[in-house]
């Protein structure tokens, strides 16, 4: 029958989703791009961190940074206010005017408008981009940079850590980027990871840093398809760390996976070119298993539980049920929000299923701008 079809190829594409496209990345050969040796042990760095209303996190991550094992001669650090109205330029020019430096934008513009104004004053070969709420494990930076020793790389991205806090943001929010992690690791095994660069924490030669491309989409995928069409490679370093407090909710979740998804899907149409897997194989692979499959995985799984509750098929029907509870946990998990050691048997389901609303919910909403928006809110921080 027709709804046997759809749910077996739905099943598919969901399960090549979140399963498939991990399991080709394990077959395919070792391409590992090796460090060659650096001239300068230490080079110069400029670290940027957008910022926009953050005085609750801004000084640990400062704090954080100057506590890095870095010199100090060879690190410049440029807190780049985004209109802030709170304490945050405050705490920051409360820190050694030598090392970390104040830039203000006047009117908000947006996290890469506002890097955008400052790159012309940024001296450095190498530039750091760290999120305002990133805090630094003291290696990450010698970690990330060793990298550059190789002139084939454009780009490093690190490893962002979610802080566990007991909660369902942090229980299922760290497993994701867990997963997205270890995707990325298998990529960068490949040869080079083409997904896009981590904003949270990357680092990038001065001169392929070039935001001339829409504000409106999502600048770290259009910075990984720059350094694509300039010929260098992009790879994933773990052991180059930061650690991030989880939204303070998933209200806050929701609306920041939305925002990121929104952005992203304009991001893949604005570069469709580089999606033609005949002239661009590998990153188009990548890029659609890695990131389009995923969201439209909500549309499959609609499929999967709608097909399955009116199949004739006794194996089929009988996964409407299994389907159902495990949306019946995530529920539970939504509405009681329990903690302990049960905590996440309920916490990853409802994470999941948000994860995939939101997914959802970001196709219906492309015509809305994201260009400027609020810091999401993080737990854990006082």
């Amino acid at each position: 029958m027709m709804t046997d079809v759809l749910f077996i190829l739905a099943g598919i594409l969901a399960t090549y989703a979140y399963v498939g496209y991990p399991f080709l990345l394990l077959l395919l050969p070792k391409r590992i791009p090796v460090p060659s040796c650096q001239d300068v042990a230490f080079p110069a760095l400029t670290v940027l961190i957008p910022a926009r209303n953050e005085e609750a996190i801004i000084g640990k991550t400062l704090v954080s940074l100057l506590d890095v094992d870095y010199p100090h001669e060879a690190l410049s650090v440029v807190v780049v206010s985004d209109a802030s109205t709170d304490d945050t330029e405050k705490i920051v020019n409360s820190f050694d005017t030598k090392i970390v430096h104040l830039e203000r934008i006047e009117s908000q513009v947006g996290k890469y408008a506002a890097i955008q104004r400052v790159l012309p004053k940024c001296r450095s070969d190498i530039i750091i981009l760290a999120d305002s709420s990133s805090i630094f494990d003291k290696h990450s930076l010698q970690n990330l940079v060793r990298h550059f020793g190789n002139p084939c790389i454009g780009a490093v991205t690190g490893s962002k850590r979610i802080l566990a806090t007991n909660s369902t943001v942090s229980a299922g929010d760290g497993l994701y980027w867990r997963y997205d992690a270890w995707l990325r690791k298998m990529e960068t095994r490949a040869g080079s990871s083409w997904v896009g660069v981590e904003g949270g924490f990357f680092g990038i030669r001065r001169e392929l840093l070039v935001l001339d491309f829409p504000q409106e989409i999502a600048a770290d995928y259009a910075i990984g398809c720059k350094i694509y069409e300039q010929g260098y490679l992009h790879i994933y370093e773990p052991e180059a760390r930061v650690f991030e407090p989880p939204s303070f909710g998933m209200k806050q979740e929701f609306s920041r996976k939305t925002r990121v998804i929104v952005r992203g899907i304009k991001s893949l149409f604005y570069y469709k070119h580089l999606l033609n897997p005949f002239r661009h194989t590998f990153f188009s692979f990548q890029n659609i298993s890695h990131r389009l499959m995923r969201w439209l995985v909500p549309f499959f799984l609609i499929v999967l539980l709608a097909v399955s509750g009116i199949s004739n098929s006794t194996w089929i029907h009988t996964t409407f049920y299994i389907q159902s509870a495990f949306y019946l946990i995530a529920t539970v998990g939504g509405i009681f929000r329990p903690t302990g050691n049960y905590a996440r048997i309920v916490n990853i389901p409802w994470y999941f299923t948000v994860v995939n609303i939101s997914a959802l919910v970001s196709w219906f909403l492309l015509w809305r701008d994201y260009t400027v928006w609020k810091p999401t809110r993080r737990s854990g921080l006082t």
